[in-house]
């Protein structure tokens, strides 16, 4: 049932010898009730004509904000590209100041006047038959609150990079330790830590083959076969590579 009429100013009946805007002009002095308007154009839009009249005057409109939408969804992909990109420069810049930092985990704490320098330079020279000066250490320190029975981190600054890439080529030594285990590790920023723990727990359940640092870059390889590996550089790139195994 149509809405309750009220009583109004009668409309000018539209007549063919004015043009649209002279009509809509005279006419701007007479309202009509939102729901008239609603009935009559559902009703309008009833008739096949007026509703044909309709798109075709609307479709122009149409193709053009389209046309407007397709190159806005072009700009933001250009503009999202470009951010990813300079965060990966940024990425790039902040690991590049921690490339002659390294991490130690599980080497015993120091006893009687040992200091940590001597305790690193001799664990290096001995264990990875790479010899190490405490003059080569530019910053030797424990990190975190001293537990017992639990050795704290220790983080080590070289001066020269020839000999953190020594020391990282030489890794696969600490295996034949019988008393301890000692973890190195390159110093790599967080975002780029936590790439590489979640791709460590994925070769755990066997989702990847290996992951490993290289350049403080992650690496990883899906299969034993896979003669490349890839770099990771974000968690969903990650994720989007163990879901597509």
């Amino acid at each position: 049932m149509p809405p309750k009429k009220q009583k109004k100013a009668p409309v000018k009946p539209y007549s063919d010898s004015e043009s649209e805007e002279e009509f809509v002009s005279a006419s701007t002095d007479t309202k009509m009730d939102p729901a008239d308007f609603i009935y009559c154009l559902k009703a309008a839009l009833l008739d096949q004509d007026i509703s044909q009249q309709l798109q075709a005057c609307l479709s122009p409109v149409v193709t053009e904000l389209k046309k407007e939408i397709d190159e806005l969804r072009d700009d933001i992909k250009k503009r999202d590209n470009e951010i990813t990109k300079l965060h990966e420069e940024i990425d790039e810049l902040k690991q590049g100041t921690r490339c002659r930092t390294l991490l130690f985990d599980g080497l015993e704490e120091e006893s009687g006047n040992m200091m940590v320098e001597d305790n690193v330079s001799q664990f290096v020279t001995n264990n990875l038959n790479i010899p190490l000066d405490v003059c080569e250490l530019e910053n030797c320190f424990r990190v975190g609150k001293k537990e017992n029975n639990k050795s704290r981190r220790i983080i080590v600054q070289l001066h020269n990079l020839g000999k953190v890439k020594k020391i990282l080529g030489a890794k696969q030594n600490l295996r034949k330790l019988k008393d301890q285990t000692v973890y190195i590790n390159q110093d790599l920023i967080p975002k780029r830590a936590e790439i590489h723990k979640t791709a460590r727990q994925h070769v755990k359940t066997k989702k990847l083959y290996r992951t490993w640092i290289y350049n403080g870059q992650v690496h990883v390889k899906m299969n034993e076969s896979d003669q490349d590996s890839l770099i990771v550089k974000s968690l969903s790139y990650l994720n989007m590579l163990v879901a597509g195994k």
